[in-house]
């Protein structure tokens, strides 16, 4: 059976564990605040789950095509750093509290200039990122607002303690 290879980058959405860093930044951001920080410079690659969904489905879709062992780079191709990333949300929930950079100390796999190079996806599969990193950010939290059991028993079942 022929396999193949997606690197996914920073998938972020609706059931993604609430110890990681977008539900943390928007449970945060609905109490008009924001979570311990790491450096402003770090930076990633956000692509919202729909997007990422579909580029399973689409290598699915084009599996005889493929060479067997084929790696995908799946994410949206755009470095976003943490200090865009809360001004983004800082717009889109209206915080006006400053943001501790530093509070947290950096991590091992911090790194200023993470972002994929998703040209093989789009070419091969017809493949890109879709959803702005805006519209998945209001997406996510508009689906914890909407489903406050489930948000409720992600929170109580994360992978890492949660730090409040």
């Amino acid at each position: 059976m022929p396999g193949f290879v997606l690197r996914l980058y920073s998938v972020y959405g609706p059931y993604e564990d609430f110890s990681r860093l977008i539900p943390t930044l928007l449970g945060h951001a609905r109490e008009g605040r924001f979570p311990p920080l790491v450096n402003p410079n770090i930076s990633r690659d956000f692509v919202y789950v729909a997007d990422a969904v579909r580029a399973f489905e689409a290598v699915l879709a084009r599996a005889s095509e493929l060479k067997p062992g084929d790696v995908f780079n799946v994410g949206s191709g755009l470095r976003t750093t943490l200090g865009e990333l809360v001004q983004l949300v800082r717009e889109l929930f209206g915080i006006h509290d400053e943001p501790v950079w530093g509070s947290m100390p950096d991590r091992s796999w911090d790194h200023p200039a993470w972002f994929a190079a998703p040209a093989k996806a789009a070419e091969s599969l017809d493949w890109h990122s879709t959803t702005s990193l805006r519209d998945g950010l209001a997406a996510t939290a508009r689906w914890i607002e909407d489903h406050p059991a489930l948000a409720s028993e992600g929170r109580a079942k994360t992978v890492l303690e949660l730090k409040r």
